[in-house]
């Protein structure tokens, strides 16, 4: 007896296709919906209905993963292993026999809601020392890399050599652009959570603060909520997050390098598509009501403002922020 693949059909339907003694091949299909409920963003197995409060469901060999809505409208990722037993009979007609468990394969400490944003932006909740949880984000692009057709911790741009890049758990998945090869890295081999805040084993600066947008005199990104600018104070890198709208009438999460956009060009220190990086050290970075201002320190020692409309560069693409 062999279970030959699994399957999500219809995000809630497990298709599920075996072999019998004397290679005998059957198919079944199991509505998870009459099997598993969602209580309060976790799975409930004997409950119903979990995929009317749940999104980004996703089967990952034998574990369903996905993001089920709590009542207070926050969202939680959690985990169910679905372990499989095949008649042995072939002249029976039984089904196989389905059970689900709760799977923990968070090896990280001390974090909720681990996420990964367009990709590259890793985002959770870690668990601060008095207890709270706090925002906490990195970007995987700095590193992790790929050599020899794996992922290298002592690389950078990984982005460039994969593609349908996954994160269940905390086990990052993607397939090799040249080959379609199948790799994985489990990211507690290169990061932590301390004091609420997600680090590499690398030693680098990431002091940062999260500034939210909260004006309300215009709509400057249309179609988006909850928008956000994550500012790395001392290697001067923002990233703007927002939660955007799709064309299937969903919000997801997207995320977009402003460091890379924008810079000093001709006395200007916001400038389109410069090929000079921010400046080290500015202070008092803010945005306003879609504004980034922030102060740089001149060569006369005077501190000098400087903004940018992010309306006249940033724009929502179907739920992808887009330039």
């Amino acid at each position: 007896m062999q279970v030959l693949r699994l399957a999500l059909v219809d995000r809630s339907q497990l298709f599920v296709e075996y072999f019998l003694p004397h290679d005998q091949l059957r198919a079944y299909l199991l509505p998870l919906d009459l099997k598993i409920g969602n209580h309060e963003g976790q799975f409930h197995v004997g409950g119903i209905n979990f995929s009317l409060s749940a999104r980004d469901i996703v089967l990952q060999g034998n574990i369903l993963q996905a993001k089920l809505a709590t009542s207070s409208g926050k969202w939680w990722e959690d985990y169910l292993a679905i372990d499989i037993n095949v008649p042995t009979d072939p002249r029976r007609e039984d089904t196989p026999l389905i059970r689900f468990r709760h799977h923990d394969i968070l090896r990280l400490e001390n974090y909720r809601n681990l996420r990964l944003i367009d990709g590259f932006l890793l985002a959770a909740e870690g668990l601060t020392e008095d207890g709270r949880y706090k925002e906490s984000y990195i970007d995987l692009q700095k590193f992790l890399g790929i050599k020899n057709g794996a992922f290298d911790k002592r690389g950078t741009y990984f982005l460039s050599s994969v593609q349908d890049v996954q994160l269940s758990g905390t086990v990052l998945y993607a397939n090799l652009r040249d080959t379609q090869k199948p790799i994985s890295i489990e990211l507690s081999t290169i990061l932590r959570f301390k004091d609420g805040v997600m680090a590499p084993f690398k030693q680098e600066d990431l002091e940062n603060e999260l500034l939210i947008d909260l004006s309300q005199t215009r709509q400057w990104l249309p179609n988006a909520r909850d928008i956000r600018l994550l500012n790395y104070k001392q290697n001067r890198a923002w990233y703007l997050i927002a939660e955007c709208l799709t064309s299937r009438g969903l919000y997801r999460e997207s995320a977009i390098k402003l460091h890379k956009i924008i810079g000093p060009h001709y006395g200007e220190m916001f400038s389109y598509f410069s090929e000079m990086e921010i400046p080290q050290h500015a202070q008092d970075t803010r945005l306003e009501n879609g504004v980034l201002k922030a102060s740089f320190n001149g060569k006369d020692g005077k501190w000098i403002e400087d903004s940018i409309d992010l309306a006249e560069l940033v724009s929502n693409e179907g739920g992808v922020l887009s330039m």
